[in-house]
C-alpha cells in the first residue's frame, strides 16, 4: 500500500528550539539531541510552550502536552481553518494518568478536569474549542510509528478534503518510567500530491513544498524490530520521521514494526520552501 501527499506548511516546538535552524541543527546530531545534545533526566524540570494561540481560559486547563501541542497546532489552523485534524501520541497525557493512578492508590479523591485531559483524545478536542475548528478530529496511537499511522490516516481523509492537519505530539515521560526524554510537537499541513500531466510543471509543484510517500512491506530477514516498541527510553521515534524530513539529502527512511517495514520515500525537505515556522 503506498500513501502520497505533499507538505505545504510545518510546525515544530520543543524547549529551547525557537526557529528552523534550531531544528536543523537538531536533526543533524546523532540520535536527534534536542537538549544541547542530550535529552533530560526524568526529575529535569522544563519550560512549558507558550500556548499564547490559546485564550486564556483554556490555555489554563492545558498540561505541559497540550501546550506544546498547541503551540504547533494553532499556526496550522489558522492557515488551513476548514482541514480535518490528526492527532498521534505514543502515550498522551502519561503523566496525568501516573498522577491519577497514585490518587487511587492513596484513597484521594480524582479530579474530573485531570481525567479529562488524561483521554488520549483530550488536548486534541480542548483545543479544537479554543481554536474554533467544527471539522473531522481523529486521535491515534501507534507506539513508535504513531507518525506512521497518522499519515496513512491523514492520506485517507485526503481522499475527501483538500487539506489535512496532522500532529504529533508526546510528553516527557514521567518520573516513574524512569525514562528520559522531552516534551515536543510537530505538525504538517497536508494536501494531495499532484499528478501533472507535464513534466515541465514538476519544478512549480516542487517549489510549493516536498512531496512524502509512505509503503509497507514484510521484514527482511536481516531487519529486527525497533527495540523501542518495548523500551520506554531512547530518543521518541516520531523525531526519527521528523528529523528525516528535516534532511532533504536523504530521500528514504526505512523503520522495522514487529511484522513489517515502513518505508518513506521523499521528495524534497523540511528545510527547504514550504516552511511556516
Amino acid at each position: 500500500m503506498q500513501n502520497c501527499a505533499q507538505i505545504l506548511r510545518w510546525t515544530a516546538w520543543a524547549p529551547g528550539m525557537t526557529s528552523p535552524a534550531d531544528w536543523a541543527a537538531a536533526a543533524a546530531r546523532p540520535a536527534f539531541g534536542l537538549l544541547e545534545g542530550e535529552f533530560a533526566p526524568a526529575d529535569a524540570k522544563e519550560p512549558a510552550a507558550p500556548a499564547a494561540g490559546v485564550p486564556a481560559m483554556l490555555r489554563r486547563r492545558l498540561s505541559p502536552l497540550g501546550r506544546a501541542l498547541a503551540e504547533v497546532l494553532a499556526p496550522l489552523a489558522a492557515a488551513a481553518p476548514d482541514a480535518p485534524w490528526v492527532y498521534a501520541s505514543r502515550r498522551g497525557d502519561a503523566g496525568l494518568a501516573v498522577e491519577m493512578l497514585t490518587d487511587v492508590a492513596a484513597d484521594r479523591p480524582l479530579s474530573p478536569a485531570k481525567f479529562a485531559m488524561s483521554v488520549h483524545n483530550g488536548p486534541a478536542s480542548l483545543l479544537s474549542i479554543a481554536l474554533k475548528h467544527r471539522g473531522n478530529l481523529t486521535a491515534l496511537a501507534g507506539g513508535p510509528f504513531s507518525a506512521e499511522v497518522a499519515f496513512e490516516s491523514a492520506v485517507g481523509l485526503l481522499a475527501q478534503h483538500e487539506q489535512v492537519i496532522l500532529t504529533v505530539a508526546d510528553v516527557k515521560p514521567p518520573v516513574a518510567f524512569e525514562a528520559g526524554g522531552v516534551t515536543h510537537a510537530w505538525g504538517l499541513l497536508l494536501s494531495r500530491a499532484p499528478e501533472p500531466a507535464d513534466p515541465a510543471q514538476w519544478d512549480r509543484i516542487r517549489a510549493a513544498g516536498p512531496l512524502c510517500a509512505l509503503t509497507t512491506r514484510a521484514l527482511a530477514d536481516d531487519e529486527a524490530p525497533d527495540p523501542r516498541l518495548n523500551e520506554l527510553g531512547g530518543v521518541p521515534g516520531d523525531l526519527d520521521v521528523l528529523a528525516w524530513l528535516l534532511r532533504p539529502e536523504e530521500r528514504f527512511l526505512t523503520r522495522c514494526d514487529r511484522h513489517a517495514a515502513w518505508v518513506w520515500a521523499k521528495e524534497g525537505g523540511l528545510s527547504g520552501t514550504g516552511t511556516l515556522l
